[in-house]
């Protein structure tokens, strides 16, 4: 059986007196496509705003790797007004920032592209990478990190032949055709599990 990468543990989202996601649990294994279906304003986004540390979800919580890193329950205000499931199950707060939980292994991808236009194909991943970079502001100031800024281009070419960009590596990204782009911008890495919320 695959390993468990992600479980959502009854998520409820109440925005005021709105629920916009209520009790949601769903689990995702390694090298499963899942995917959220339903209509406009059903809280398929909401949701993933959650799963990526967008929004601190008003009560449940989100497992990845074995590891809580999302935790919340009802509190000040809300506890009072919940109208959601589970009121009194989470009693811990974890609220991860996106970034960190984008460090973790998991980041959204967006409808609309989201690439630097300007920019070439391979400058879009290597600034994709430098999320991933050990060095500061004094290294990169005295150039002390060439070595990491070398393996880290490296590994981005590697990634565009991958993804059969690498003849394109040079050319600015808003000249590709709108296929490309998106396979661009919203491309996992190889051997990672994805689905709109892309996991490792």
């Amino acid at each position: 059986m695959s390993k468990k990468i992600l479980s959502v543990q009854d998520i409820t989202m109440q925005f005021g007196g709105v629920v916009a996601v209520n009790n949601l649990s769903l689990e995702v294994f390694e090298g499963e496509i899942v995917s959220l279906i339903g209509p406009n304003g059903a809280g398929k986004t909401t949701a993933f705003n959650v799963i990526t540390g967008v929004y601190a979800p008003t009560n449940g919580a989100v497992t990845f790797d074995d590891k809580t890193i999302i935790s919340n329950h009802p509190s000040g205000k809300m506890e009072k007004h919940y109208l959601g499931e589970n009121k009194g199950k989470y009693t811990k707060t974890l609220e991860p920032t996106p970034d960190k939980i984008t460090k973790l292994g998991i980041a959204r991808t967006f409808q609309n592209i989201r690439l630097f236009k300007e920019l070439t194909v391979l400058e879009n991943v290597l600034i994709a990478k430098h999320m991933r970079m050990k060095a500061n502001i004094f290294a990169d100031t005295f150039m002390l990190n060439w070595k990491e800024e070398k393996q880290m281009k490296a590994d981005s070419l590697e990634l565009l032949r991958i993804l059969d960009l690498y003849d394109l590596k040079d050319e600015v990204s808003s000249s590709l055709p709108y296929g490309k782009q998106r396979h661009l911008g919203n491309r996992p890495r190889p051997g990672n599990t994805a689905s709109t919320a892309v996991v490792r």
